[in-house]
């Protein structure tokens, strides 16, 4: 992050400068709220995702319910040893 910030991808050498690239209308306080709203967002998503995984972890993958794709044994391919 700190080379993207340092490069200024959102700007053009020579024709879009930084001083042109930034907000005069966006607060600090707005960079705040936003940024914060993205970590809890994203940390709830995290927390529901470990949150399921753990939960089918435990169950196991012969837990009722549980998708075989009508595959009852797993069979080796064609001229494998077994």
């Amino acid at each position: 992050m700190i080379t993207e910030l340092g490069r200024y991808p959102w700007t053009v050498y020579g024709l879009y400068t930084i001083q042109d690239a930034i907000s005069a209308t966006t607060t600090a306080g707005q960079l705040w709220f936003s940024n914060i709203a993205y970590l809890l967002i994203f940390s709830l998503l995290g927390g529901v995702m470990v949150y399921f995984s753990h939960q089918n972890l435990v169950l196991g993958p012969d837990a009722p319910g549980t998708l075989n794709y009508g595959i009852d044994e797993i069979t080796p391919l064609e001229g494998q040893p077994s």
